[in-house]
This record gives structure tokens, sequence and C-alpha cells, in this order.
């Protein structure tokens, strides 16, 4: 009995030792991807396998395990953010520039939600307000009534989120002034069709 009881937890031992081993390996792969990656990313943005390293365990163990869950999701957010090209006018932005925007919107949704640095927090939420700013681009005055106010808002979050982040000051008063003239004329043609907002720049953000 003593004799079994031995080789079982000499088994348990030994395929605790195989799965730190496994793990060890895969932490070391996620280490070396995410740096590679963010070199490849200024080259190849458009890639969907970035950050993503080739796991034995389950990825979460050892993105869980480095803690930078929170990392990949804000770079998965602003790769998407930069390929819907901000600074392209609504009305010439493609199908796919407009379909990257909205996955913008809720990669950055769920990156906001659990961001717990404060700057980052600003640049994400800053990013979100441009999104929401230039879907007023169609001209649409029922659009802009909606979005103007949710952007203006979203902005005072980022201000709040950090004081220091110049961007969403730019952007907020950049709104506050459409919002005045939407007002005013009931549909501006400041800003139609594209905003000059201020986001990440290409290159930044990590």
């Amino acid at each position: 009995m003593r004799r079994a009881l031995g080789l079982g937890a000499a088994l348990v031992l030994a395929a605790g030792g195989v799965v730190l081993l496994l793990l060890a390996v895969d932490v070391n792969r996620v280490e070396g991807r995410l740096a590679a990656d963010d070199v490849a990313y200024r080259t190849a943005p458009a890639r969907t396998d970035l950050w993503r390293a080739p796991h034995v365990l389950p990825a979460a163990w050892s993105t869980g395990l480095l803690g930078i869950d929170d990392d990949i999701r804000a770079r998965d957010a602003l790769r998407v953010f930069k390929l819907g090209h901000p600074r392209v006018l609504f009305f010439v932005a493609g199908p796919e520039v407009i379909s990257f925007r909205s996955s913008a919107q809720a990669l950055l949704a769920r990156a906001i939600d659990s961001e717990p640095d404060a700057r980052r927090r600003s640049q994400e939420l800053n990013m979100l307000g441009v999104l929401q700013l230039i879907a007023v681009g169609n001209g649409d005055p029922q659009e802009r009534q909606r979005f103007l106010p949710r952007a203006a808002e979203t902005f005072r979050a980022s201000m709040a989120a950090d004081a220091a982040n110049e961007d969403p000051k730019f952007n907020l008063e950049l709104t506050l002034r459409m919002m005045e003239k939407q007002k005013q004329s009931g549909e501006s043609q400041n800003g139609k069709g594209g905003v000059a907002a201020k986001g990440q720049n290409a290159g930044n953000g990590y």
C-alpha cells in the first residue's frame, strides 16, 4: 500500500514538473513574441496574429502569469484604431475602413473597462472619443445630435483620467464648437465628412 502511494505521489510530482516546464516554455515564447511583434507592427499592422505566441498550455496561463492581458488588449485596440484611418474623411472611407472603426470602438470599450493604468486609459478614452466624433461626418443632423454629446463626455472622461493628456482637451474644444454651431445653424458645414481630431500618433502608444 505504501509503495503504491509512493508511486502515485511520484507520478503527481513528475506531472507537476512537466507542467511547470511547459509553462516556462510558454512564458518565454510570449515574452519574445511580444517584443518581436511590437517591431513587426510598425511595418505590418494588418497582421492578425500580432502578439499571439504559440502555446502548449492554455494561453491565459502564461499571459496571466506575466500580467500582460491588459497590455495585449491595449495593443489590439490601438492596432485596429489605426487601421480605421481616423483622419480619412467619412465620405471617402470604404466599407473596410468603416468596419475597422466599428471593431476599434468595441475593442477600446473592452480595454477601457479593464485598464488599470490611468495614462493609458486616458489615451484609450481619447481614441474612443475620436471615433465617436468622426462618426458625425455623414452630415446627418440626427447623427450629429447623437454622437457629438457622446464624444464630448468621452473626452471629459479622458481628461479626468490623465490631466496631463492634451489631446482630449483639444478634441473637447473642437467638439463643443461643433455642438454650438450645430445649435445655431441646425447643420454645420464645418467638419462635414471628417474632423481634424487628435489621437494616437502612428508608431506610438505602447
